[in-house]
């Protein structure tokens, strides 16, 4: 079997879509010693070489000395996060074809990939500057039977946090391409029947198979036994005791909004006892977040720290009482609470089917409430608190397992996925090239 993954808008192992694709690479690779798999991908991806095998290629489509001083240039003066968006929309407007060509062009090199089984899309783009990457751009008329994991869809739930240019790609592109995948993957049954309701697309298409942990125990370990806790702290002005929600942002299902108002009630109740929260990235809807701290008189109990790197993270994790999570819409599951389950603490989060689909298949008990309601989250952090020796001692147990079961996580996860992989290549309805 010969596989080709569409790598090519994920951009690192700095987020989860990141490790999981990293990692599941690896594992893959490892499954399936006599299958050859070529990853297609950026520069800004440049861990993807590190693994490198025998049976593992990996291609970067814009490896072109035009752009390699481009990046060069810009990097004095931009994170690589900057430069990585300031070539993607300027790739994206390219006027000519020898321009193209000297940028590194895409859709030519799939073009020029032959004698492959299936396809597999570990991630479709919505971005304003990302349709030159679209999977349906490049990938559409292969011939190749197609594979592609849903994380989410998230512009079906919450539209009016998408830009018009992105919703119109998702309905035009995204489903499309979708619906004539040969098969589907996604991370949890709730999010099957969403796409079997919302998009159309026949259940015989769509399989579960559940995500493994994206954050591995020994490194986790390996970052939080660095020095400097005090200094990360005090950087931030954060004082003991304190309840950590890691938030990626701040879009409207994270549910900011509601924790702060519980924030108010808990205070009212506890006075001095009441802890801080500490929050984390700021973007998108930070004014409106910081003008209701403001109106509550919050700004001594709720702590916004912004994006932080993996080091600082580990450190407000390791010292907080415990992780309060209230989202109201994951795709397969919450990444925090597994983070935090790893480092040991005591988990309260939404009662939704995906968490507890989730929290189920880890083998792990954590406290639920009910994410819509401002009382059931109050009640439930100022239970608590009260009862944190208990927790602690839950806490400890779901770490054991989770950790235990890592590496036969992503096995399983491997040998699903390959499953999935024959499957979909036993579809294909024209010849496969012959390779001269």
């Amino acid at each position: 079997m010969k596989i080709a993954i569409s790598g090519e808008g994920i951009n690192g192992t700095g987020a989860g879509l990141g490790y999981f694709l990293y990692h599941g690479l690896q594992e893959l690779a490892l499954a399936m010693p006599d299958w050859h798999f070529e990853i297609v991908s950026s520069q800004s991806f440049h861990q993807l070489k590190s693994i490198e095998s025998g049976n593992l290629r990996v291609r970067f489509w814009d490896d072109r000395r035009f752009i390699r001083i481009f990046g060069s240039v810009l990097g004095r003066y931009l994170t690589m996060s900057q430069v990585d968006a300031a070539r993607q929309r300027i790739s994206s407007h390219i006027p000519t074809q020898s321009m193209k060509t000297a940028c590194g062009n895409l859709k030519a090199l799939w073009s020029s990939l032959s004698d492959l089984d299936v396809i597999w899309v570990p991630h479709f783009l919505l971005g304003a500057y990302t349709r030159h990457l679209s999977p349906m751009v490049n990938l559409g008329d292969l011939g190749i039977p197609l594979v592609m994991t849903i994380h989410d869809i998230h512009p079906v739930f919450f539209p009016n946090d998408w830009p018009p240019y992105s919703l119109k790609r998702f309905w035009e592109e995204f489903v499309p391409f979708a619906t004539r995948c040969a098969k589907i993957i996604t991370h949890s049954n709730f999010q099957k029947k969403a796409i079997i309701e919302h998009l159309g697309i026949q259940a015989d298409k769509i399989d579960v198979i559940a995500c493994p942990p994206l954050l591995n125990p020994t490194d986790w370990v390996n970052v939080t036994t660095q020095k400097g806790g005090d200094e990360v702290l005090e950087r931030y002005g954060i004082g003991c005791p304190y309840v950590f929600y890691p938030g990626s942002s701040t879009i409207t299902h994270k549910n900011h909004i509601r924790l702060i108002l519980a924030w108010k009630e808990i205070r009212n109740a506890l006075g001095e006892r009441c802890p801080m929260l500490v929050c984390t990235s700021k973007s998108p809807n930070w004014a409106a977040i910081h003008a209701l701290i403001d109106a509550l008189d919050l700004k001594d109990k709720v702590v916004f720290t912004d994006r932080v790197d993996e080091r600082t993270l580990a450190v407000l994790y390791e010292n907080c009482m415990f992780v309060a999570i209230p989202t109201l819409y994951e795709g397969g599951g919450s990444g925090p609470a597994v983070e935090a389950i790893l480092m040991g603490k005591p988990v309260l989060c939404s009662d939704i089917p995906q968490i507890n689909e989730q929290m189920e298949n880890a083998g792990c008990k954590v406290t639920t409430f009910d994410p819509g309601s401002v009382e059931s989250i109050s009640e439930t952090v100022i239970n608590a608190i009260e009862n944190l020796p208990e927790l602690e001692v839950e806490a400890a147990e779901n770490q054991r397992v989770l950790s235990a079961s890592f590496d036969k996580a992503w096995r399983h996860w491997a040998l699903e996925y390959a499953e999935r992989f024959m499957l979909a290549a036993n579809q294909r309805t024209s010849p496969k090239p012959v390779c001269q």
